[in-house]
């Protein structure tokens, strides 16, 4: 199972787009919200609410990807309005319908975050007293994760006691955050 952090129930559509998406690759994460802050702030366009869905997948590889789209619900009198959701990444190539890479590793190493394996290699390659490499780790390490279930992408306001890995891309209004779950 992966990690699904909304406050609203997936549908069709967003499992539709999940299934295409996320072929030969593993979900890891889900966000999913609706925004209905342009309701009444966009007099460009008639009246919606913004359908936001972003995954993060892992391959074979151990290679993370992700994809954020978006869908614009228009009400029930425009009904000749297409309501289909977007891929807006790659920046400037919207109707791009594949993940790019996203690179979560190196995103975590720069924040001294590791995962279990890493901090066993970081140990052997240190020649000194079993204490002093705990002393050295100490300062190298802020974090250490088990593998790509523990990290998450959620809103920024509900980060709570989990550990902040970085800001995802500003795409939405919403901020929101990759995470490793606190157990």
């Amino acid at each position: 199972m992966y990690n699904y952090n909304c406050e609203y129930i997936i549908g069709k559509d967003e499992i539709d787009i999940i299934n295409i998406l996320s072929k030969n690759k593993k979900v890891v994460s889900i966000y999913y919200n609706i925004d209905n802050s342009s309701w009444g702030h966009d007099m460009n366009e008639p009246p919606h609410i913004n359908h936001e869905l972003i995954l993060l997948l892992k391959d074979k590889d151990n290679n993370y990807h992700t994809q954020a789209l978006m869908k614009r619900k228009f009400s029930n009198e425009f009904t000749n309005l297409i309501e289909e959701y977007i891929s807006l990444l790659p920046y400037g190539y919207s109707g791009y319908m594949e993940t790019i890479d996203y690179p979560l590793k190196k995103i975590c190493r720069t924040n001294n975050i590791y995962t279990k394996e890493e901090v066993v290699m970081m140990r052997s390659c240190i020649n000194l007293p079993e204490e002093l490499v705990d002393i050295v780790l100490s300062y190298l390490i802020k974090d250490v994760y088990q593998d790509e279930s523990d990290i998450s992408l959620i809103k920024y306001n509900d980060l709570g006691n989990n550990i902040y890995i970085s800001d995802y891309y500003r795409i939405f209004e919403e901020r929101v955050v990759l995470i490793i779950k606190n157990k």
